[in-house]
Formats: C-alpha cells, sequence, structure tokens
C-alpha cells in the first residue's frame, strides 16, 4: 500500500502544480472578464494593448492613429 499512497501525493502535487504555475490563461475567459469591467477600463484596456502591439512589431502605428475610441 506504501507505493499506492506514493502515487496518489504525487498525482496530487502534480495536478496543483499544473493548475497553478503552468496552465495559461485562455483567451475567451479573458475576454469575458474584459467585458464585465466598466467602459473606462475597457478603453484603457484597449489603448495599453494598442501599445504593446506597436512596441512589439505586431502592428503598425498608423493602423492605430486613425481609429479613437469615444471615452466615456
Amino acid at each position: 500500500m506504501d507505493r499506492f499512497d506514493c502515487q496518489l501525493m504525487m498525482a496530487s502535487f502534480h495536478y496543483v502544480y499544473m493548475a497553478t504555475f503552468i496552465r495559461t490563461a485562455n483567451p475567451q475567459h479573458l475576454l469575458q472578464k474584459v467585458f464585465q469591467l466598466p467602459a473606462e477600463s475597457q478603453v484603457f484596456i484597449y489603448n495599453e494593448l494598442g501599445k504593446s502591439l506597436v512596441l512589439d512589431g505586431y502592428l503598425n502605428q498608423t493602423a492605430i492613429e486613425g481609429w479613437e475610441p469615444n471615452t466615456v
């Protein structure tokens, strides 16, 4: 029975480790959380994401210059 107990403990540790440190955020879950925020916070997240994408080279500055969301 000793080996079986060890396997249960290792499986529990493995599950907690994977759920805590390895699992990545689900984009759909993240968007649901963003949509629950007030409009001001959503606009802030939009602007910060745009800046980050421009700085990382994924988006041209001109792509976000022409369209500014209405601030609430």
